[in-house]
């Protein structure tokens, strides 16, 4: 679908707005199971 351009520009400008303010960090599997793991290690070595 083509916007005029005054529309294009409202819309890039909007849904950057949206991109910054929903932006999570997105945690692979992988550095779930590290984390996991560090704290098991920290949990071992604490009396």
């Amino acid at each position: 679908m083509l916007l005029p351009e005054d529309l294009e520009q409202q819309f890039q400008v909007e849904l950057e707005q949206f991109e910054e303010a929903r932006q999570v960090r997105y945690v692979t599997a992988i550095e779930r199971m590290a984390e996991q793991r560090g704290r098991q290690e920290i949990a071992k070595r604490s009396p």
